[in-house]
């Protein structure tokens, strides 16, 4: 069991005090040092010169300059030995949860293609690099031993919890603020929310069934790049 010292880094108020609640709630709190600031702030508010052992990014790189912070953990944070992992999500689409109908299952595909062809551009992050779980960077430049995990989650849903989930995207929210003033405008989550709903309608009326309860099938993409310059460091993790 890891008996050693834990920094947790947040440019957000708002995320660092969850993850103070969340380490005392595991009574870990005594080993933690919290530090609020931008990630190429972190060596200078150590309370002590630190290399560390494992040194994880989740679901964040995408908002940095990846050369720079790539660099930067290595020459900066982290041990010779030391193990750096890069994780994070996205979601994938949806299917309909008739899996004895496989074409009517992936026609969900056209729906939210069209709901993320919409807003895609309005991030103000590298939103391809998340959707491809950087597998772009060549992380092998300043790392010697290197190991990418894929794996895909899918959760069955009501459909009004993944149109929240829709309506919970940055760039949906940017999009929103910056045309529903228009004349034309047209909500990208009530037209998804309307086309599932229409669609499975009448695909349920055509063959005389019931629609399931948790109709939509949310995928969720997870990605885990493991890399270290330590010969036997991949090999602990």
């Amino acid at each position: 069991k890891f008996q050693g010292s834990l920094v947790a880094n947040d440019i957000s108020t708002k995320q660092l005090k969850v993850a103070e609640k969340k380490a005392k709630e595991l009574g870990l709190e005594s080993r933690f040092q919290f530090i609020e600031s931008d990630a190429f702030e972190i060596k200078e508010k150590l309370k002590k010169p630190t290399r560390f052992d494992l040194i994880t990014i989740g679901q964040a790189l995408h908002w940095l300059d990846v050369d720079k912070f790539v660099n930067y953990v290595k020459n900066d944070l982290l041990s010779d030995d030391g193990v750096f992992v890069v994780t994070g999500y996205f979601c994938d689409g949806f299917d309909y949860n008739f899996p004895f109908d496989p074409e009517f299952a992936l026609s969900g595909k056209q729906i939210y293609d069209e709901y993320y062809d919409t807003i895609k551009n309005y991030y103000y992050c590298d939103r391809e690099a998340l959707d491809t779980g950087h597998a772009g960077f060549d992380f092998k430049k300043y790392f010697k031993n290197f190991e990418r995990f894929d794996y895909t989650v899918r959760i069955e849903l009501p459909i009004e919890r993944f149109i929240s989930r829709l309506a919970t995207s940055s760039a949906y929210n940017v999009y929103k603020d910056k045309f529903r003033a228009q004349s034309d405008y047209v909500d990208p989550v009530e037209k998804a929310n309307k086309a599932i709903r229409t669609s499975l309608e009448q695909y349920c009326s055509k063959k005389g069934i019931p629609g399931p309860s948790k109709p939509v099938v949310m995928k969720l993409r997870f990605f885990l790049n493991i890399m270290s310059n330590g010969v036997k460091a991949i090999q602990r993790i």
